[in-house]
């Protein structure tokens, strides 16, 4: 681990990775030296089959940074290589990382390829990802739907609702590419 004047700190214990943002007067926000240090190491847990990685993100303060953020979180959640979930109490991001399917993003977005025999073999390793449980109903009319809006996205209607955008798009039949159209009805997994 670095030494505790770094504003990013890295451990591993067993299949656990964890990383601490150490900004408390900043109040913990990402910078890009940060970014540069975190993306380094995540690709190298991404390349051990065995690490696990989950990461809470504070919630920016400012508008314009929290639509970037959801953005951002949307779009690697859409390539299947994250699945994030917006936390209210207290307000913050929890994100499940995939490793092996966060590599093959990294690698989609023109990220230098990893070297050395441990890190080719888990590169063609693919993702297992468990799957979503199925939504259970007891009849058709205890299904409950949800009529798509202009400006939703898979990610508020999962919170609205207060299920998984994993669960959604299982119920849904969505993959990772669909688009929403406003008046597209969605199935509402129960809880």
């Amino acid at each position: 681990m670095a030494d505790t004047d770094d504003d990013i700190l890295f451990g591993r214990e067993g299949a656990i990775a964890t990383v601490t943002l150490n900004r408390p007067r900043a109040l913990n926000a990402f910078t890009l030296e940060m970014y540069r240090a975190f993306d380094p190491k995540l690709r190298e847990w991404a390349a051990d089959p065995a690490a696990r990685l989950a990461v809470d993100l504070r919630r920016p303060s400012k508008p314009a940074c929290m639509r970037w953020l959801r953005k951002t979180l949307l779009s690697i959640e859409a390539a299947g290589a994250i699945d994030g979930t917006e936390e209210h109490h207290p307000p913050h991001f929890h994100v499940a990382v995939f490793p092996a399917a966060y590599r093959r993003y990294a690698a989609s977005r023109g990220a230098p390829k990893s070297e050395g025999p441990r890190r080719a073999a888990a590169a063609s390793t693919p993702a297992r990802r468990t799957p979503a449980p199925a939504a259970r109903t007891t009849s058709a009319s205890a299904r409950r739907t949800y009529q798509v809006r202009n400006g939703d996205s898979l990610w508020t209607i999962a919170r609205k609702e207060r299920v998984s955008v994993a669960a959604l798009r299982e119920a849904n039949g969505l993959g990772p590419r669909k688009a929403l159209q406003p008046g597209q009805r969605l199935v509402i997994p129960s809880r």
